[in-house]
């Protein structure tokens, strides 16, 4: 099911998570506002907050870099994403 009704999250207005060292994750949309066809978070991570190796068996993972860079790890490969980069990590592999 699309999107019913429009949903539009101002930039700090979405349902917070404060973690680590000074990370923090903006919920933007959530499953029940779209049939469960998706989400999207918002992820300002802080250098040794990242999050652990980890598998996703029901949903594949889009990442784009706002500000910064990193290294996502997909199986044994390691891809540099940097500021302006989109990545596409496919479900039920460890990244």
């Amino acid at each position: 099911m699309p999107v019913s009704d429009p949903v539009l999250v101002p930039k700090g207005d979405g349902e917070a998570v404060d973690f680590g060292a000074g990370s923090r994750a903006e919920l933007k949309i959530e499953g029940s506002q779209n049939g469960n066809e998706y989400g999207a978070v918002e992820l300002t991570v802080k250098r040794g907050d990242e999050p652990p190796l980890h598998v996703h068996s029901r949903e594949d993972e889009t990442v784009y870099v706002l500000k910064g860079e990193i290294v996502a790890i997909l199986g044994d490969a390691r891809i540099e994403v940097s500021e302006g980069a989109f990545a596409a990590l496919p479900r039920n592999v460890a990244h």
